[in-house]
């Protein structure tokens, strides 16, 4: 059991950006909201070697609370800069050299370091990929880091875009891009979760309708008490607690 201290989080999905249009959504509202990324403190060199996967990471990331100047960050995306891979690979193919910026910024930490350099926070940047374990591996791993550095907090990153073509499969997630930014805290905040592990999946377990990052909005904006994430291995279940 794993005790998870969540101070602050930030979503983006296209046209769902703040906590109130959040909470329309998970109430099923179908209503457009604003889309408006919060990047206006990226000097635009900066700027444009960003993908848009990268901007909406970044946006998500000034769209939390932020009481100290250096934290830990931890960045976890299934699938990382996928598009640009793909270009890069299509490149080889292609026998054409390959662009050294689009290699550099391909990697599945580089978006980790455009936000240290443009935040100048030299604190420690960890990049993780946990396939269908993303949600409750990035939550582990990001308290561990807590402890293991005896920090205040730490920013945790949850985010990928859609699959191309040719790697599309029969399911899949995500539908359109998404970034979740969650701020843990050392110390109980305002959403205590108890995390624990299941070395198998749930009876009930079926293929995911949506990526469990939009799940895990569900549950924090909800009145349900528990939430499963399963793959056919694995179960993490997350409990609110009382502080």
């Amino acid at each position: 059991m794993t005790n998870i201290y969540i101070k602050d989080w930030s979503a983006w999905t296209p046209n769902i950006k703040d906590k109130d249009n959040w909470g329309q959504w998970a109430e099923g509202s179908n209503s457009e909201f604003s889309d408006e990324l919060n990047i206006s403190d990226v000097p635009a060199m900066l700027r444009r070697r960003l993908s848009s996967l990268g901007k909406m990471t970044i946006a998500c990331a000034n769209d939390t609370q932020q009481d100290i100047e250096q934290r830990p960050s931890l960045f976890c995306s299934r699938h990382g800069e996928v598009a640009r891979s793909l270009e890069l690979l299509k490149s080889l193919a292609s026998g054409e050299l390959l662009s050294p910026t689009h290699f550099s910024l391909s990697v599945h930490n580089a978006i980790g370091g455009m936000l240290s350099i443009n935040k100048k926070d030299t604190s420690n940047i960890t990049a993780i990929a946990a396939a269908e374990n993303t949600v409750g591996t990035s939550l582990l791993e990001a308290q561990l880091i807590l402890q293991e550095q005896g920090c205040q907090e730490i920013l945790c990153i949850i985010y990928d875009d859609p699959i191309p073509e040719p790697y599309t499969t029969e399911i899949n997630l995500p539908a359109q891009p998404y970034a979740l930014a969650l701020v843990l805290s050392n110390e109980p905040s305002r959403i205590n979760l108890e995390l624990s592990i299941e070395s198998e999946a749930a009876s009930s377990y079926e293929n995911p309708s949506e990526p469990q990052a939009l799940s895990l909005i569900r549950f924090l904006l909800s009145d349900s008490a528990c939430l499963q994430l399963s793959n056919l291995q694995t179960c993490y279940q997350l409990k609110k607690v009382e502080p």
